[in-house]
């Protein structure tokens, strides 16, 4: 792949996973900020790539529960994996 093709493959996925993260109830419900880093940050991704995300609780008042957490990583893994 060139890097032109590994920018336009990060760009979507990035998108599909953007998608994805609109349909988790959790995600908004608890405010969370996404980031990714690693090849899909630097947008050099490739299908062999893993995905790194990042989650930034922005709610200091009430931090996300342990469940949303379970559940938030469950579907995202159900995603990335298909």
């Amino acid at each position: 792949m060139e890097l032109a093709e590994h920018k336009e493959f990060s760009e979507d996925r990035i998108k599909k996973i953007k998608d994805a993260i609109k349909e988790i109830p959790e995600l908004i419900k608890n405010k969370l900020c996404i980031f990714v880093t690693g090849s899909y940050g630097r947008l050099e991704a490739s299908k062999y790539s893993d995905i790194d995300l990042f989650f930034l609780d922005t709610q200091t008042n009430r931090p996300t529960s342990n469940i949303d957490t379970v559940l938030i990583t469950q579907r995202l893994l159900r995603f990335v994996e298909n």
